[in-house]
């Protein structure tokens, strides 16, 4: 297993993960606001093009066979890394 920063390719991939994982929380609430299930591709491009941005999974070395995908921010400025 080993840990890879995402890449534009792999947006298709990492939206369907999102969605499904918050597919019975956007149900249950129907947050057409904030709610991650609605996000698009294109939410998620803009993201990854930020410096400050970056979308990491744990892979097995299979196509998407992912076990989480997170995100993290950066404030160097700071020295802060969520």
């Amino acid at each position: 297993m080993e840990l890879v920063e995402a890449s534009i390719a792999d947006i298709t991939g990492i939206l369907n993960l999102q969605r499904k994982s918050f597919e019975k929380i956007f149900e249950k609430y129907q947050d057409k606001s904030t709610s991650p299930y609605l996000e698009t591709e294109d939410d998620i491009s803009r993201r990854m093009k930020r410096d400050d941005y970056r979308f990491f999974y744990f892979s097995k070395k299979k196509p998407w066979s992912v076990i989480s995908v997170f995100k993290v921010w950066t404030m160097p400025q700071f020295g802060l890394v969520f």
